[in-house]
């Protein structure tokens, strides 16, 4: 079945020259196998959705200036970044925490990375770390794209304590949509859960 409306709407916000970012910043992660490691977290600007749920609200639309996180300060950075000044933001990131790419993983998540899969399938295959991919899977084509390319992980939003906690808080419209992604990332795609 096709996307429910409210997914299909324009993305104008987003850049097809560049990425949209809301943040960067260094931390542990705090889901699925990963917990405890550090993670470069690269938070992505833009999403359809609007799940009661989500834990950065702000990052549903493209902004104008991404934070960058140091140890010292929040500098800002105008979007959209180059796959050069992103890597750049990157560098500077990992040295000011006095760290090295070599024991990182980059937590590449959102908003909806997937909206923005062409600037991420074109800098991917030369990203300093591995990728894990934090996504609601919303549209499979686009996701088995950037698997084809070596994401070591993803981490599906939608799961199925997710599900219970939008039928219980969320409309339900909101709780059909996420019931339709997931089964639709589950028809075309194999993983165990």
């Amino acid at each position: 079945p096709p996307l429910p409306p409210k997914l299909r709407r324009k993305r104008s916000h987003l850049s097809p020259s560049g990425v949209v970012l809301d943040e960067l910043f260094l931390s542990l992660q705090g889901e699925a196998g990963e917990v405890g490691r550090p993670h470069v977290f690269i938070r992505l600007g833009g999403c359809p959705l609007r799940c009661t749920y989500c834990d950065t609200p702000r990052s549903w639309k493209g902004r104008a200036q991404a934070e960058l996180h140091l140890p010292a300060a929040t500098e800002e950075l105008a979007n959209p970044l180059s796959a050069t000044q992103l890597d750049g933001a990157l560098k500077r990131l990992v040295d000011a925490h006095q760290s090295q790419f070599s024991g990182l993983v980059l937590a590449i998540t959102g908003g909806e990375p997937l909206e923005q899969v062409d600037f991420l399938a074109d800098w991917l295959p030369g990203a300093p770390a591995p990728a894990l991919l934090e996504t609601a899977g919303i549209y499979p084509a686009r996701l088995a794209r950037l698997l084809q390319l070596g994401v070591r992980a993803v981490l599906l939003c939608a799961s199925v304590a997710f599900i219970r906690a939008s039928m219980l808080a969320g409309t339900p419209r909101e709780s059909a949509a996420v019931i339709g992604c997931i089964s639709r990332v589950r028809m075309s795609m194999s993983f165990s859960e």
